[in-house]
């Protein structure tokens, strides 16, 4: 995967994450209590677990975006 297939799915992930919280009016003041709070509000089984799908998958891009910046970076 390269920087620009990572990016569109980045914010794609970003976009439905968003829309779930909207909905949910999920504000967690810490990120630490953010899935207790989203297990407290969020109703729908199928809502909730995309919610974790949509949190792993954004943790994984992330880390793997920073992976390649740092592989760029290094051929510079």
């Amino acid at each position: 995967m390269n920087l620009s297939e990572l990016r569109r799915r980045l914010i794609a992930v970003t976009e439905e994450m968003t829309a779930l919280i909207r909905v949910y009016e999920l504000h967690a003041f810490d990120p630490l209590d953010v899935i207790e709070h989203a297990k407290k509000r969020i109703k729908l089984p199928n809502d909730y677990v995309r919610f974790l799908e949509l949190s792993l998958q954004g943790r994984i891009l992330a880390d793997e975006g920073e992976r390649l910046m740092k592989i760029e970076q290094s051929l510079n």
